[in-house]
């Protein structure tokens, strides 16, 4: 009951989604699509919803798919010991081993597998939120720079195509004895999204505002849609959201969207 209840609310608000693009995301056979960013993309790893939509809506199209998201993320700071690779070398991988150097030390780097992103799902802007008013300018200004440096690059593909899509809104659980009502971080997560959507628009890129909707899903469900808060539990409200937004070209998007 729960997942009717969920789907009826997710498939009534798709027209309300907001997606700013100027065509839907057209994928071609065998493109490797990358999914990078903080926790919202992080959480995804843990569930496969999105790939399993994407792969309903193009079975023929033999698309390749990584999850690259890590939880404490920002989109200038990533925190990692030495020797670990950096995102970019994910997003291009070759089989066979690289020998480089991290400070002083001499690694060699082990792949196995053969991916080179053609598409990107960005999520930033979360964990920045945090900073509030005073950390916006910087954050506008990085996350330039960095879709920037994405739309220059080429991961062997070709120049990828990027889109950017918001943090998801702070669920009030109405449980105030463990935790906060989420009033002051969405105040923040607006500014933010905000943000992503200017920077977006300036770069012309694809912009999908998961914060918005969001809201709207969790003032009609009777029931809470994430878990403390803004963490995403196994029916991928996210995935169903992001596969709506009308971001993929698909005509026909997979209607069996949760299980319980």
């Amino acid at each position: 009951m729960k997942a009717l209840l969920l789907t009826t609310s997710i498939l009534a608000l798709i027209g309300s989604l907001s997606l700013e693009a100027q065509q839907p995301l057209e994928l071609k056979k065998g493109d490797n699509i990358a999914i990078v960013g903080s926790g919202l993309a992080d959480r995804q790893q843990h569930h496969g919803w999105l790939e399993a939509l994407i792969h309903k809506a193009y079975p023929d199209l033999e698309l390749s798919i990584r999850n690259l998201g890590f939880a404490a993320d920002e989109v200038n700071v990533h925190p990692r010991s030495d020797e670990v690779p950096s995102t970019e070398y994910f997003l291009n991988m070759k089989p066979g081993a690289l020998e480089t150097k991290a400070g002083k030390t001499d690694v060699v780097y082990h792949a196995g597998a053969d991916f080179h992103a053609k598409v990107i799902l960005v999520y930033w802007g979360f964990n920045e939120s945090f900073k509030g008013v005073a950390g916006l300018a910087d954050f506008k200004k990085n996350l330039d720079e960095y879709l920037k440096i994405q739309l220059g690059a080429d991961y062997g593909k070709g120049k990828p195509k990027i889109v950017l899509l918001s943090p998801i809104a702070h669920e009030n659980l109405k449980d105030p004895t463990n935790f906060p009502d989420g009033a002051a971080n969405n105040q923040n997560l607006e500014l933010y999204t905000k943000a992503i959507a200017d920077v977006a628009k300036a770069n012309n890129v694809s912009f999908v505002d998961l914060f918005t909707t969001s809201q709207k899903l969790y003032a009609t469900s009777s029931h809470p849609l994430t878990i403390m808060v803004f963490t995403l539990p196994k029916t991928g409200i996210n995935n169903s959201l992001l596969f709506n937004s009308k971001v993929f070209s698909a005509k026909t998007p997979p209607r069996r969207m949760m299980s319980v």
